[in-house]
């Protein structure tokens, strides 16, 4: 519903026109008041009412500048000034998502280690981050340490992975501090 059609433009009854002298006319003079203010401007007051509410004031933003806010698909909040056309407000951050597209929590600072090379992908609306690929390592070593053989590798997913014998005890491997400490025995 248009604000607009709530206008009170002009009245069907004008009580400017009614006559200078009223005699014996109170009943008719309370009906001409009456059917304007029960009529008119009760409808019209009501039907404002309804058109404000169904734009859903309480709920909507007030602001001179901005007229729309919304989430997009990636879960950022984005403003329009004009109604038509949307930015990303910049302190929403990247959505992270990791090589198998599984999506990070955001945080407040991305933090990089090791060589990167950085692209902008505007269409996609995309930051890709492309680690750079290391040397090549010295192949895996099996080695004869009591408590026996052991190797390790690295599976798919990106885990070093320990294997032994069956029947041999775990060789005393741990991590600590990110790095891989063998305790001699």
């Amino acid at each position: 519903m248009n604000l607009n059609d709530q206008k009170i433009t002009g009245y069907a009854t004008g009580i400017a026109g009614l006559p200078d002298k009223i005699e014996n006319k109170a009943q008719w003079l309370k009906q001409q008041f009456d059917s304007r203010t029960d009529n008119e401007v009760k409808e019209k007051h009501n039907a404002l009412i309804d058109a404000l509410t169904a734009l859903s004031l309480d709920t909507s933003v007030h602001s001179a500048d901005v007229k729309v806010l919304r989430l997009n698909g990636d879960g950022q909040v984005e403003i329009s000034t004009d109604g038509e056309n949307f930015e990303t407000i910049s302190s929403s951050g990247h959505r992270i998502l990791g090589p198998d597209g599984t999506a990070l929590p955001q945080r407040g600072k991305l933090k990089f280690t090791g060589d990167a090379v950085l692209f902008d992908d505007a269409q996609a609306n995309t930051t890709e981050i492309r680690a750079l690929k290391g040397e090549k390592g010295d192949p895996g070593v099996v080695v004869d340490l009591d408590p026996g053989l052991f190797s390790m590798y690295v599976d798919a997913e990106g885990c070093l992975r320990l294997v032994w014998r069956d029947g041999n005890e775990q060789p005393p491997l741990r991590i600590e501090n990110d790095q891989l400490i063998y305790t001699a025995q």
